[in-house]
């Protein structure tokens, strides 16, 4: 009896485990010391397993997270730009200008020739036109000329060549515009225009020459 009343009865106990507390009380106190021997053993080897596992755990917790590797900044493999060249650029811009100077001169005679042609038959319009049309071919060339050479120069110089290349594309689009022109008003017109190109031409020309062979 005294083992009875070591074990704890609740009156709401559920039904299974009723039985459980009976079956106990019916085996007598060796079996209740049974038990608890038993319970404490199983607690005791659980505890060796819990603690196994911390054991096993730790060193992949220990473990730092593996870094990323470090992105590099890329390496900037392009040349520098090389350093203006004024004296360059207007060495090879002035051969430029010197050989539109002569097809333009070339150009301008056989203008003038024209009209001795035209005297003994021939037709005047198609030998100016062909004129016009040298000068302006001529003038395209030395534009080219100016975009390969300007951009070496800079500071005067090369705003100096920009007006040149200006002046130049405008009095080769006059002459090209002239290209087939007849009657005597609109001859008259182109011809104003041209000469207006050919004197702002050549104050560039000066201009240039002065910025960038000096």
């Amino acid at each position: 009896m005294g083992c009875m009343m070591g074990l704890p009865m609740r009156s709401r106990l559920p039904l299974v485990l009723g039985l459980i507390v009976l079956g106990l009380t019916a085996s007598g106190c060796g079996a209740v010391e049974s038990l608890k021997d038993t319970e404490t053993a199983t607690e005791a080897q659980a505890a060796v397993v819990e603690t196994a596992a911390v054991v096993e755990e730790a060193p992949a917790m220990a473990e730092e997270p593996a870094q990323e590797p470090v992105e590099t900044a890329p390496v900037d493999t392009a040349q520098a730009a090389p350093p203006a060249d004024n004296a360059d650029a207007w060495s090879e811009i002035d051969r430029g200008a010197q050989a539109f100077a002569a097809r333009l001169d070339a150009a301008t005679q056989a203008i003038a020739s024209c009209q001795t042609e035209a005297a003994a038959g021939e037709d005047f319009a198609d030998c100016q036109g062909a004129a016009f049309e040298a000068i302006a071919a001529a003038g395209d060339e030395l534009v080219a000329v100016l975009d390969a050479a300007a951009p070496r120069a800079d500071g005067d110089c090369r705003a100096a060549l920009d007006q040149l290349r200006s002046a130049t594309s405008e009095m080769s689009a006059d002459h090209r515009a002239a290209v087939g022109v007849t009657d005597l008003t609109s001859l008259e017109t182109a011809y104003a225009e041209i000469a207006m190109d050919t004197g702002i031409y050549a104050d560039a020309a000066m201009s240039a020459a002065g910025a960038c062979a000096g």
